[in-house]
């Protein structure tokens, strides 16, 4: 599947798994300028505002071809494990369609 000229979201772009993917869209053909990493930050993703707003800053008017979401908080406490279940499922539902 050719990737050039495809417009890339991937949450989560700076940890262990992100920076694989980018990489591979690289290689694959995706240009920096076409993929966009949101900062937690800059954007608190269980906020439907602020994702509303992630959204909009990727690329102006034009839509991402693809959002990859890889984000997440790392739980290393019991306590901190339920907030971060809690967070994980009130995320806005996205729907997946091929590249």
């Amino acid at each position: 599947m050719d990737l050039a000229g495809k417009r890339v979201i991937v949450t989560g772009g700076s940890g262990f798994l992100g920076t694989k993917v980018l990489a591979t869209l690289r290689g694959r053909g995706v240009a920096d300028a076409n993929m966009f990493v949101p900062r937690s930050a800059d954007y608190d993703l269980t906020d439907q505002t602020q994702t509303a707003a992630m959204y909009r800053a990727a690329f102006g008017s034009d839509k991402a071809d693809a959002v990859l979401h890889l984000a997440a908080e790392v739980a290393h406490r019991a306590r901190r494990h339920a907030r971060t279940r809690r967070n994980h499922l009130r995320l806005p539902q996205v729907h997946a369609h091929p590249l």
